[in-house]
């Protein structure tokens, strides 16, 4: 019994014509041909899809990370996961988050 689908994914680039380099949530990068891929429909909540997923896969997945507590080997990080209630927040060290879409959004809304 396995899903007949991967995802979500996020779509960074287009790489040819017919091939695309995708992201999941986590950060893994891989490239797809188009004819494997299927967008979701605007009807679709995003939000309670991943939550069910999560749920299903028995793991944490960070959604957004609200901002860094602290330096050096105190760092942590406030991050909302999916799946968890709406406000509710966790501290974590940032090994735990590192290596994800949200961190990386995080250090992106940094830039900015």
């Amino acid at each position: 019994m396995q899903f007949p689908w991967e995802g979500p994914y996020k779509i960074v680039e287009k790489t040819s014509d017919v091939e695309y380099c995708i992201e999941s949530l986590l950060g893994a990068r891989r490239y797809i041909h188009v004819d494997d891929i299927k967008v979701l429909g605007k009807d679709i909540d995003l939000d309670k899809a991943m939550n069910s997923l999560v749920q299903d896969m028995g793991k944490r997945l960070p959604k957004k990370i609200n901002r860094r507590i602290g330096r050096g080997r105190n760092e942590k990080y406030e991050v909302v996961w999916y799946g968890f209630p709406e406000g509710k927040t966790s501290c974590v060290k940032k090994k735990e988050v590192e290596n994800s879409l949200a961190f990386r959004d995080f250090l992106a809304r940094k830039d900015d």
